[in-house]
């Protein structure tokens, strides 16, 4: 008996693993403590990274989407 292949909604292999980039952040706060001083400047810098940029806030990771598509 074999599992079943995992649903890919047509995606390859590497795209699922891929991570999407990520800005350096502060080594405890993440990039929280970005969003308090220059809030879109950051974010105008940040989508220059990519349509899906991940950010890390405290220790919970977020994903900021910069392309509405």
């Amino acid at each position: 008996f074999s599992p079943p292949p995992p649903q890919t909604c047509g995606m390859s292999p590497a795209a699922l693993t891929a991570h999407p980039p990520s800005p350096p952040g502060h080594w405890l706060f993440g990039h929280l403590l970005s969003f308090r001083n220059d809030v879109l400047g950051n974010l105008v810098r940040w989508s220059e990274l990519g349509p899906v940029v991940q950010l890390r806030l405290l220790n919970k990771p977020a994903f900021l989407s910069t392309s509405p598509r």
